[in-house]
This record gives C-alpha cells, structure tokens and sequence, in this order.
C-alpha cells in the first residue's frame, strides 16, 4: 500500500488485508499465513500470559490462529 492509499476504516488496519493490498499476498488464505507465522512470538507471549483460558480464546489473533488452522482447503476461495 502506498502513502496515496485513502484510510478505510476496518480494510486498511486490518493486518491480513493490509498484506494483500500491498501485494505480498494474493488470497486470503496466503494473507493469513503470513500474519499468522509473523506473529508467532506474539502467541507464544500471549500462551504464557496470565490470561485464563475464555480470554485467550476471545484474542483475536487466537481466533484467527483457530480459525484459519481448522479450515479446510475445501472452504477457501480458490
């Protein structure tokens, strides 16, 4: 994404979205894989955190580490 990219409230700070806007990704799939294996220090940290099993699972980067771990090839976009 270049500085002439307008802000879109919910696209353009979305960290996946953000990948596939400025072209290091080209699915969604791809996008969150990349997320996902840069913030792996990030989940690690947040395993070790004092936080209890509900809201750790509320974390978003968990849900999307759930999510995109239990999908299916069958329901991506390709």
């Amino acid at each position: 994404m270049t500085p002439e990219h307008e802000h879109i409230p919910g696209v353009t700070d979305d960290p996946v979205l953000r990948l596939i806007l400025v072209g290091r990704a080209s699915t969604l799939h791809d996008a969150e894989e990349l997320y996902l294996d840069g913030s792996l220090d990030d989940i690690s940290r947040l395993i070790a955190s004092p936080l209890d099993d509900d809201a750790l699972l509320r974390h978003p980067l968990m849900q999307l580490l759930a999510a995109h771990g239990g999908r299916g090839w069958e329901d991506s976009l390709l």
